[in-house]
């Protein structure tokens, strides 16, 4: 189910409103997330390049 719909880069670059979708759910290594909780996540690894003790993101 998560495969059939992946969004594909141009259709993120054509809509990055996407990311408003209550639906949308993000797989980081093999977990799965929901946006608000991968958000902060990704936030992380990219401006920090250090992940968030598990602790915080089980609290998201």
């Amino acid at each position: 189910q998560f495969q059939e719909k992946i969004i594909t880069y141009q259709q993120f670059s054509e809509n990055p409103s996407v990311i408003d979708d209550p639906n949308l759910v993000v797989k980081i290594g093999n977990k799965y997330y929901n946006w608000s909780t991968a958000a902060p996540v990704m936030l992380a690894m990219q401006v920090y390049q250090k992940p968030l003790p598990q602790v915080l993101t089980a609290s998201y």
